[in-house]
């Protein structure tokens, strides 16, 4: 019986340990900021999801995490511009978006533009026959429909892959940033998903698409697993550029500095003042809270040694060996 009474210390003990090990850090990231706000997302079959649907997309799990008012307007095929008229271009359907004001505006596309050789254009241009053309207008209308949103232009995955006319989704990536960068203005910025060290996605990588594309040969639409692997990553910039704005919006008040003079202090108090962390946090940069739990964890640790132990006692007592 003294093996027994070993056997259940050391369990305990492990128990203890391992629950005790689990760091805080890795809690899932959760930002306040993004609760309930309104978001609107234009784009192509990267939003529509392809054959899964919508729901499996990171735009929707992103609007059900945080219990957004948010729709999708992601249809498979659509281009950004309307050189062709049959692949429901973006264009045409900005003016059938939700009226109503919104936080943030996702814009997302230029695969289908690729491959339907639409041109690039010129960084003035508000042709929507060509790519720049296409991408000015609509953020025209979102910065004059929708005035208080954050305007996040969304990027085709990186593939190298070139059409006769040289163009690669990367080309039409970086018309995408360059407007972004070009406006210089803080409404407007952009999720530059060609970079694989941002987003996580490198569909030149096979065994990438192997993992978390619907089909090894697909070199666009995420599965399940790969729309959750890149979630947190978007997530994490969606938020903190959305946390910047509100900073833009609201800028945070300035003290007003003392006008009297403060009374001399010796040289052993200012050694002392400087020897004190106060712990305050920096104001200028927000941290994401974790979700709810880690604290569990820590308190069931404590509670099972607890529950171990009183076994231990209790079986001793009662002479069970």
């Amino acid at each position: 019986m003294k093996k027994l009474t070993s056997l259940l210390l050391l369990l305990s003990m492990i128990a203890g340990t391992v629950l005790f090990a689990i760091p805080v850090g890795a809690q899932e990231a959760y930002y306040p900021e993004l609760e309930g706000i309104t978001m609107y997302a234009m784009g192509d079959s990267y939003f529509g999801g392809s054959s899964l649907g919508k729901d499996v997309t990171w735009v929707n799990k992103l609007g059900n995490k945080y219990k957004m008012n948010y729709e999708n307007y992601g249809i498979g095929g659509s281009t950004m511009s309307d050189y062709v008229l049959d692949k429901s271009p973006m264009v045409g359907r900005v003016k059938r978006m939700r009226k109503t004001d919104a936080n943030i505006i996702l814009l997302e596309g230029g695969r289908n533009d690729r491959s339907q050789l639409v041109p690039l254009g010129d960084r003035d241009s508000r042709n929507t026959k060509t790519f720049y053309g296409a991408i000015n207008y609509m953020v025209d209308y979102f910065l004059e429909q929708y005035p208080s949103a954050l305007i996040i232009l969304v990027t085709a995955w990186k593939h190298s892959n070139n059409t006769s006319t040289g163009y690669s989704n990367v080309t039409y990536a970086n018309v995408m940033k360059d407007i972004a960068e070009y406006r210089n203005d803080p409404r407007v910025i952009c999720f530059y998903a060609a970079d694989p060290e941002l987003s996580g996605v490198d569909m030149d990588d096979r065994d990438f698409r192997i993992k978390y594309c619907i089909k090894p040969d697909d070199v666009s639409h995420l599965n399940d697993e790969g729309m959750n692997y890149v979630l947190p990553k978007i997530e994490k910039f969606i938020a903190e550029e959305y946390i910047k704005y509100l900073n833009y919006l609201n800028p945070p008040a300035t003290t007003v500095e003392e006008t009297t003079t403060a009374p001399e202090t010796t040289a052993e108090a200012t050694t002392a003042e400087e020897t004190v962390d106060c712990g305050m946090p920096d104001n200028t940069t927000t941290e994401p809270v974790s979700e709810k739990g880690c604290g569990g964890f820590i308190s069931f640790a404590s509670l099972s040694v607890l529950i171990c132990g009183a076994c231990i006692v209790l079986f001793k007592k009662k002479k069970i060996w």
